[in-house]
């Protein structure tokens, strides 16, 4: 009998260590994009014209967009199908990215960041100057009531 109860005892031992898996390493915060060569727009819609940019962001993490331009929208491309992202799985996420037309003039830059809770990457975006919508500036060589050049 003692010898059946230390048989037992081996073999529940010998299952128990043979089935042990050493728990899975979480794997490190990616954010990644496509490219990271800055994007240039041109400054308004016309034949040829390019105001929109896409990218892909690799990510294993929840992530968002900071960007303090109001003239820059995003959205995805190539499809309508939501993107889930589990910790640890790399996901590919196109991202289209939107100028509106230049109505200020000037050439004008932005800083796009797209990050994780730990890490980022940054996409620099500029657009070119719009000669059509360059503010006219009137000087006058005088100012005041009793001035004669005053209009």
């Amino acid at each position: 009998m003692n010898k059946k109860i230390f048989i037992v005892t081996l073999l529940c031992a010998a299952l128990m260590t043979s089935c042990y898996k050493e728990p899975a390493k979480p794997a490190l915060p990616k954010i990644a994009l496509s490219s990271t060569e800055n994007v240039l727009f041109d400054a308004k819609a016309g034949e040829g014209a390019v105001l929109t940019a896409d990218v892909t962001l690799t990510v294993n993490r929840d992530w968002s967009i900071e960007c303090a331009a109001d003239w820059l929208a995003f959205g995805k491309y190539a499809d309508n199908q939501i993107y889930k992202v589990e910790a640890g799985v790399d996901t590919d996420i196109p991202i289209r990215i939107v100028a509106q037309t230049n109505r200020v003039g000037n050439t004008r830059r932005a800083v796009v960041r797209f990050k994780t809770s730990t890490d980022y990457v940054d996409l620099t975006v500029e657009q070119k100057m719009n000669t059509d919508e360059a503010p006219t500036l009137i000087y006058y060589n005088s100012f005041g009531p009793d001035s004669s050049n005053n209009p």
